[in-house]
């Protein structure tokens, strides 16, 4: 037996701070997120802001508590997470705050219900004539189903313990690719890698050169040269959007930025959101790409990575770079994220901007023997290996998740004892 309430009924709604914030950010303070950190049951804080105590107490009807949640106005309205102990006392922009009476509703369950089925309703309350949006009036009379208390805790438990090996995973593999970027920059910045007899080259006195180039010393007897060297760089491309027979619900892997942006973690790619049909891969100039191509979104924005674990193209928002016998993947991979900056730093554009595959190819790097590429190459296999691994689990059980909570949520499965 489920009761059918409105969010209003059952929590406090308000909204973040809603203005200009550019001139309001500092480098300490209060942390402070966005539409863009807010993704299905989490906050993503690597790239947080932060604002001064005294604007964080001006704008105190913002501020967040542990145990309650926000969902996304614009972009992808619906889209919700709990916020946990560690980031109460934030404060957000331009997100619904919703604070549960929780002798009504378990939060988690209240989360997890949103996630699922607050988009549809929240498209027919969006308002706006440009960027649609929905606002805290329509997110009151927001239609929620409410099983007995008994149900919505195991209803929670579930999904949380599911939720809390997704984010398990998420950790273990952001500490393995840190330290296998660790070893690269050891290696290839720090010039510390091990020469013939295992001893890290530069601290041991290994010869150094002065490069005009690069205006930094390198290790005698290294080359310079340019990303261009360690491969084949191509362009993406899209099929004609208006023929529908060019796109396939189980073809060929098709990636653009938006799917470097979503995936679970940017080491590895699959597939994309979709997949084009062999006539519309043979329609346009995109080029089919081996495992172990390095994706690069080269614009809107510069800068998403990954790396191709399956044959797949792109469209035109990607630089891929398919990577020379002499160099391996993660080689290309870690060179092209440690000179990321650089990268970026070339785009051109008005309206925005984009690195073309000339420029790309033209960035400059010291280029160590082609031996010492490939032992890196074997020294972190195994890291990757686990990384690819946990990502693959991972995706197995966002999917398991999303499977699941529309039958737990219309009662079409239970868990444990049921109560009337």
């Amino acid at each position: 037996m489920m009761d059918r309430v409105k969010l209003g009924e059952i929590s406090e709604v308000t909204v973040g701070f809603v203005g200009t914030m550019t001139k309001h950010y500092s480098s300490t303070g209060v942390k402070f997120f966005r539409s863009l950190n807010v993704r299905p049951f989490e906050i993503e804080t690597s790239n947080i802001k932060y604002i001064s105590e005294s604007f964080a107490k001006s704008i105190d009807k913002s501020s967040l508590q542990a145990g309650d949640l926000v969902i996304v106005r614009t972009g992808n309205p619906g889209t919700c997470a709990y916020v946990p102990e560690e980031l109460s006392g934030s404060n957000c922009s331009d997100l619904v705050i919703v604070r549960p009476d929780i002798q009504k509703v378990n939060p988690r369950y209240l989360e997890a219900f949103i996630n699922t089925y607050g988009g549809h309703q929240i498209a027919h309350h969006k308002v706006g004539a440009i960027q649609k949006h929905f606002n805290v009036s329509s997110a009151q009379e927001l239609v929620i189903a409410i099983p007995h208390r008994d149900d919505q805790d195991r209803i929670a438990s579930l999904i949380q313990a599911i939720n809390d090996k997704i984010a398990n995973n998420k950790k273990l593999m952001t500490e393995l690719e840190a330290t296998a970027c660790l070893i690269y920059d050891y290696w290839f910045t720090q010039f510390d890698f091990p020469d013939e007899n295992g001893s890290p080259y530069r601290s041991s006195g290994g010869p150094m050169v002065y490069n005009e180039t690069l205006c930094r010393d390198i290790p005698a007897g290294w080359k310079v040269g340019a990303l261009g060297d360690l491969g084949t760089i191509v362009s993406g491309a899209t099929p004609s959007t208006s023929e529908e027979s060019y796109y396939a619900h189980d073809g060929i892997a098709w990636i653009t930025p938006n799917d470097l942006a979503d995936s679970l973690n940017p080491m590895h790619v699959w597939r994309g959101a979709r997949s084009i049909s062999r006539a519309g891969f043979e329609s346009c100039s995109a080029v089919m790409m081996p495992p172990g191509s390095i994706i690069m979104s080269s614009r809107a924005p510069i800068g998403y990575l990954a790396v191709a674990s399956s044959d797949c193209c792109t469209n035109q928002g990607c630089k891929s770079l398919i990577p020379s016998s002499s160099y391996g993947t993660y080689f290309v991979f870690f060179s092209m994220q440690r000179l990321m900056p650089l990268i970026k730093s070339q785009g051109v554009g008005t309206t925005f901007t984009e690195v073309s595959k000339e420029t790309l190819a033209s960035v400059p790097l010291a280029l160590p023997p082609s031996g010492l590429a490939r032992g890196f190459e074997k020294r972190i296999a195994p890291s990757c290996k686990q990384i690819m691994a946990l990502e693959q689990e991972g995706a197995k059980l966002t999917a398991l998740r999303n499977w699941l909570l529309p039958m737990l949520m219309n009662g079409q499965v239970s868990v444990g004892g049921h109560s009337d």
